[in-house]
């Protein structure tokens, strides 16, 4: 519908309100090399990294501060050691002499067995299902990619949506618009379908009404995809009559009655389901579309993709012991030439 085209003709109750928005790749997963740190924030690593470290301090300082003698105490850099192998549930070999010390030990236990177990419980869950990355969902958003290079936004020329990007001078619009005029080679399609596929296949995002879409993806049996939330603009299909044509309130009280008892949208759903299934059954040819969903659930064998995590934890530890070992090698011989020197 579209004040043009109603100047000439009459068109009935609206059977179907859509929107235009854009279709872009469905979010990927994040990558899960960083798994082990997702099940706590940032501020909750730097808590308990500010916890082990307090902790630590005060009881080097219970134990400096005590009144008489003591076998067994720890330092700072002994708690700082014994308070972190607690968080890798490694129990201390001698506890210190003072029952002011093991009160602040036995609290910082306590602590540490909660800690540990949100963690690993959260872990599991991220290594499994790694999450994924936000989406595209605004125009405003859309826009900023656009102008940072990251993504590009068509259309099909000479469509209501390319005409009112076109026509755009100020605002989010203008600047798809604009990337449009510049570039109608990577931007523009000569169909929806090829849209679509661009779409799939590309940083790219196309915009077009998304009921229509969403039959041109069921037609090419594509499943992970995501629409925007953002919207152009709206969009109206009506039943066209002549100019003043006496069935024009016929047919959309019509229209309105099986509107607004859900019948439209359910046959929508029926054709878009029926063309689903048939491409179910024609990609696995005798399989049942039911049966394929049942093998691709459950659980499974973790990766090496999923602990990578651990193994660049590794790495890390074999590099800094590489180094911390050349500097206490130079520094052994640096002071072996001193004590040299001094004879």
């Amino acid at each position: 519908m579209s004040n043009s085209r109603a100047e000439v003709i009459d068109y009935t109750y609206p059977y179907v309100n859509d929107q235009i928005n854009f279709l872009v790749q469905a979010p990927r997963e994040k990558p899960r090399a960083l798994a082990i740190i997702r099940p706590f924030s940032l501020e909750m690593w730097i808590t308990i990294l500010v916890v082990v470290f307090v902790t630590s301090l005060v009881t080097a300082l219970v134990a400096k501060a005590s009144i008489g003698p003591q076998k067994n105490s720890w330092t700072f850099g002994q708690s700082l050691w014994q308070y972190f192998g607690a968080l890798t549930f490694q129990g201390a070999d001698e506890l210190p002499d003072r029952d002011s010390q093991k009160i602040i030990i036995g609290g910082y236990w306590l602590f540490a067995i909660i800690i540990v177990a949100g963690f690993s419980g959260s872990l599991t869950s991220f290594m499994n299902v790694p999450g994924k990355e936000l989406p595209i969902d605004t125009i405003s958003e859309l826009a900023r990619r656009v102008q940072n290079k990251q993504i590009k936004v068509g259309t099909v020329p000479n469509s209501l949506i390319y005409i009112n990007l076109m026509s755009a001078t100020k605002g989010d619009l203008a600047i798809i618009g604009n990337d449009i005029k510049h570039d109608n080679e990577g931007t523009l399609v000569q169909n929806k379908e090829e849209g679509a596929i661009k779409a799939m296949k590309e940083p790219y995002a196309f915009a077009w009404p998304s009921s229509i879409m969403e039959g041109v993806l069921v037609n090419f049996g594509i499943t992970e995809y995501h629409f925007g939330k953002g919207v152009f603009s709206d969009i109206f299909y009506s039943v066209v009559l002549a100019k003043g044509s006496p069935m024009t309130r016929p047919f959309s009280k019509a229209l309105r009655q099986l509107n607004e008892g859900g019948l439209i949208d359910k046959w929508k759903r029926d054709v878009l389901d029926r063309r689903a299934r048939e491409n179910a059954f024609s990609k696995n040819n005798n399989s049942s579309p039911v049966l394929i969903l049942v093998n691709q659930g459950g659980p499974r064998a973790l990766t090496l993709e999923d602990v990578q995590g651990s193994f660049i934890l590794i790495s890390v530890g074999h590099g800094l012991s590489i180094v911390v070992f050349l500097l206490e090698l130079f520094y052994s011989r640096h002071k072996m030439k001193s004590v040299k020197q001094l004879k």
